[in-house]
């Protein structure tokens, strides 16, 4: 028996000693994005002749990711060898170094350790094959501009200049001297760059091939050319001579496309874009002019249906009975939501049999939308408006038979305003002396079904103001957004003193926007080439608390100069 069980913990101990060793489970999940522990050479080093430097890292590297996230500028051709081995990276380089060069080393974010972990930002090294290192450096961060919050993963490029009468680089086709990353706050730090004066863009870059493509998001500044300079003893990275602020933009100068044009009857006849349009509405037809068999075709309105932005609906007063029909759109007529515009004609052929026009009026229902029954009780911003929509324009006469508003001392009158030709928002009387009522009820007559909406405005009461005036000397209209903790922001104007009001904001704490308004409201994100610099866009650096039955005034003018 003593045989038979040594035999057997033999056999164990056999096998154990031949088993794969792993690593035990359990303990606590790593956290802890790997980081850089030395290098060869140093980091630092001149006169430097190896052609192999080797990153050591604190932990195992997942290897597969070595390889893009290195990056080395000035570019070298042909590409170094990059290759991740346990903890470390081992990079060889050409023999083409240039002498009397500074080299980065860039490790971005994508470098992970064998957990996962990626870096929080990225790491730069240098070595000189001179007799020194450059020390130029460029610091800055990168933010979403509707949300503040800084944007990580971007690349930043940065393209050295002869001087600053320099045409600017094209990114689309010319690589950048030097780059590096975001880091996970959105700030970013160029550094041992060559002193002097520098083209600075940050960019999604996708693809990684380090060029700005088509759609992809971009930043650009205000001023177009920087300089690196060498930090001194009493310079600090916030100093405002190399620091930059970028706000992410889409790249979209492309104007909307004219895809189809499509009879729907005789009279009816639907524009379909490539895009959703800004509201369209025209009860005259300066912009967009109709031809049926060369003959022109008064046109009654052209509107937008809003469950649809990229579609446009257009009526005839006649009939259509040609065998074709051509629509010119002059530059202007239709915008995209970026302020693109262009010029569009287009010809269908018609056929004899087109139906005639039978398209009757409905209710598409209230506005802004909600999820409770339309006959229920709906509580409002106290910057929002109440609204209807309907699937084709009314005429005053027609709107007014059909809408009753009743508010607690029975029926009272309202204006009516409309962007699209379908969605009519209720804004209270024209001189704002009698506003809408803080309770009251939309009921919409149709001839076959009756529907009722209560409204509910916070009282005056309830609500606080937030008040200020700016110095800017641009000629722009300055829109200024007041971003609460949830939900969408308020908007106001700044008016030609200077001052500017948000008279009904509910109590809670909110940041502040200025911008430049472009094409009436939206922010303009600038151009990468041919540079084109984006509107002013500023934020106040301190949320505001706003308090019921108080006026916030804020006590320093707001700077807004660049």
């Amino acid at each position: 028996m003593f045989r038979c069980f040594t035999l057997i913990f033999g056999i164990v101990g056999i096998l154990w000693g031949c088993a794969t060793p792993i690593r035990p489970s359990g303990g606590p999940v790593d956290s802890i994005p790997p980081s850089l522990v030395r290098t060869e050479p140093e980091n630092g080093a001149v006169r430097v002749e190896s052609n192999q430097f080797v990153l050591h890292f604190s932990e195992r590297l997942d290897e597969g990711t070595a390889t893009q996230a290195v990056t080395i500028t000035p570019f070298l051709t042909p590409r170094p060898q990059i290759r991740g081995r346990g903890n470390r990276i081992e990079i060889d380089l050409p023999d083409t170094l240039r002498s009397e060069t500074t080299y980065v080393i860039t490790i971005g974010t994508t470098l992970r350790d064998e957990h996962g972990v990626a870096l929080s930002s990225p790491i730069s090294v240098a070595f000189s094959t001179g007799d020194m290192l450059d020390t130029g450096e460029i610091s800055g961060r990168l933010r979403d501009p509707e949300m503040r919050a800084g944007v990580a993963g971007f690349r930043v490029f940065a393209y050295r200049m002869e001087d600053e009468e320099a045409p600017l680089p094209d990114p689309r086709t010319e690589l950048p001297s030097y780059q590096t990353e975001t880091a996970s706050d959105g700030s970013f730090h160029l550094t041992y760059l060559h002193e002097g004066p520098y083209f600075v863009i940050a960019l999604e870059d996708r693809n990684r091939n380090q060029l700005a493509d088509s759609e992809e998001l971009f930043a650009v500044s205000r001023i177009p050319v920087h300089h690196a300079r060498a930090r001194t003893v009493d310079s600090t990275a916030t100093d405002q001579t190399n620091t930059l602020q970028f706000f992410v933009a889409e790249r979209d100068t492309i104007p909307p496309q004219l895809r189809s044009l499509r009879p729907l009857s005789s009279q009816r006849f639907t524009l379909v874009f490539s895009e959703p349009l800004a509201p369209v509405y025209y009860p005259d037809t300066q912009n967009i002019r109709v031809r049926s068999s060369g003959v022109s075709i008064q046109v009654e309105e052209i509107y937008q249906r809003s469950s649809d932005s990229t579609r446009v609906e257009l009526t005839s007063k006649v009939p259509v009975t040609g065998d074709s029909l051509t629509i010119e759109i002059t530059e202007g007529g239709v915008y995209d939501l970026h302020g693109n515009t262009t010029s569009y004609r287009s010809t269908i052929q018609l056929s004899d049999t087109l139906p005639p026009d039978t398209l009757s009026l409905r209710f598409e229902g209230f506005l802004p939308p909600s999820r409770t029954p339309a006959d229920s009780i709906h509580l409002l911003r106290p910057d929002q408006q109440p609204g209807v929509a309907f699937n084709m324009p009314l005429e005053e006469a027609r709107r007014d038979s059909l809408l009753t508003l009743i508010g607690p001392d029975g029926e009272f009158e309202t204006t009516f305003e409309t962007a699209n030709g379908t969605v009519y928002w209720l804004t209270g009387a024209e001189d704002d002396s009698h506003p809408l009522p803080s309770t009251f009820t939309v009921q919409i007559s149709m001839p076959d079904s009756t529907y009722r909406r209560r409204f509910v405005l916070p009282t005056a009461d309830a609500l606080g103001s937030i008040s200020g005036t700016v110095s800017y000397t641009g000629d722009q209209e300055l829109v200024v957004l007041a971003y609460p903790e949830q939900g969408g922001p308020y908007r106001t104007t700044v008016n030609e003193e200077g001052m500017f009001s948000f008279s009904r904001l509910e109590p809670g704490s909110y940041r502040l926007r200025f911008h430049e308004a472009h094409n009436g409201q939206s922010w303009f994100g600038g151009q990468i080439y041919p540079h084109r610099p984006p509107g002013l866009l500023r934020w106040l650096e301190e949320p505001i608390r706003v308090r019921a039955r108080w006026d916030y005034r804020i006590e320093e003018t707001v700077d807004l100069a660049d």
